[in-house]
Order: C-alpha cells, then sequence, then structure tokens
C-alpha cells in the first residue's frame, strides 16, 4: 500500500497568545499549575526532542501546535537551539494518557483519620487547573517523575496538612499480554 503524506494547509501557523502562555512556562524553574507539562530531551547526538501536553491544544490542529511549541521554544532558547528540535509534539492530556505518554501519577492516600477530606484534596487539585475525566474528577499525570513530584509539592504547599496522603506511582507495560501494573515509587519529603 502507498504511504500517505500529510502536509500543512498553509493555514497553520503558530497562535500567538499560546506561544506567549507557553514562552513564559518554558521560562519557569518550578511550575504554577498542573499544567502544560514541557518535556525537553536533549540526546547524545545533539538533537531535541519536546513534548508539551496541554489542554489548551483541544482546539487547535496538530500542525498549529507543533509551529506554537517551535515558536515559544525559539523565545526562550534562541534560534540555534531551535534549528536542534528534530521532533516536536503537543498532546492534550488524553490524547498523551491514550498514547502511554503519561506513566506518572500523583494519587491520593487517604485515611480516616487524615486532616484532610478527598473534597479538599479534589478542591486543591482544581486550583492548579488538573484535568479532569469525563465524570469531572481530577487527575494528574505526567511524562516523567520530575514534573509530578513538583506538582506533588505544588499541592502541599496550596494544602500543608496534606503532605502525607499523595504518593506518586507509576505505570508500568510489561507486554502486550500482561496487564498494566502500579508501582509505587517512594517519594521522600523535600
Amino acid at each position: 500500500m502507498p504511504r500517505q503524506v500529510k502536509r500543512p494547509n498553509g493555514k497553520e501557523a503558530a497562535i500567538p497568545t499560546l506561544v506567549a502562555e507557553l514562552s513564559e512556562e518554558m521560562q519557569r524553574d518550578t511550575p504554577v499549575s498542573a499544567q502544560p507539562a514541557i518535556v525537553e530531551t536533549q540526546y547524545s547526538t545533539g538533537a531535541i526532542h519536546l513534548q508539551v501536553v496541554w489542554n489548551r491544544w483541544a482546539d487547535v490542529s496538530l500542525w498549529a501546535r507543533r509551529e506554537t511549541i517551535l515558536l515559544a521554544y525559539e523565545q526562550v532558547s534562541g534560534g540555534e537551539q531551535r534549528q536542534r528540535v528534530k521532533f516536536c509534539a503537543g498532546h492534550t492530556f488524553a490524547e498523551a494518557d491514550e498514547a502511554g505518554f503519561l506513566t506518572f501519577e500523583i494519587v491520593l492516600l487517604l485515611r480516616p483519620d487524615d486532616p484532610v477530606t478527598r473534597e479538599q484534596c479534589h478542591h486543591a487539585m482544581r486550583q492548579i487547573d488538573a484535568p479532569t475525566d469525563s465524570q469531572g474528577t481530577p487527575y494528574l499525570r505526567y511524562p516523567e517523575l520530575e514534573i509530578a513530584q513538583s506538582v506533588k509539592k505544588l499541592l502541599i504547599d496550596r494544602l500543608p496538612q496534606s503532605v502525607n496522603v499523595w504518593a506518586i506511582v507509576q505505570t508500568v507495560f510489561e507486554e502486550i499480554v500482561q496487564p498494566v501494573r502500579r508501582t509505587f515509587i517512594p517519594v521522600l519529603p523535600e
């Protein structure tokens, strides 16, 4: 079967408001919200891979997502760095989760005697702009452990009594015929 080649239709340009927001996020040392999740992978060959998981992509075409990410990255890192980007992708959290990119999850481990309630924890998650599932329940899944740890710290800053109720879990895909297994990764307080 012949390959299908798709090209942008010429109308797919970077979205200025998203470029501004994304470049601002790329310059932060610590997150101020649960999204976007930005992963820059630098390879020994000098190539760079950029992935941005953000629900603001919902109504944006794949080509416009790419152009927006590249322009924001160029504004932050310069044209020389931009030339090293060999792969660039933007996904919503639902898309990234379905593709298996979000392997680290912050989960609640509430006990009856904890000083916070599930509602308070969900409120803290919503305050930091956590994505929600189809039932409206907030969730926090990320492609990298470091991002999950930063967001966990952000939650604890918002709700200090919740320090012992958050855990980071990693989804491990062993084989296609095996069920998904969750492995607890201990994260010590910083």
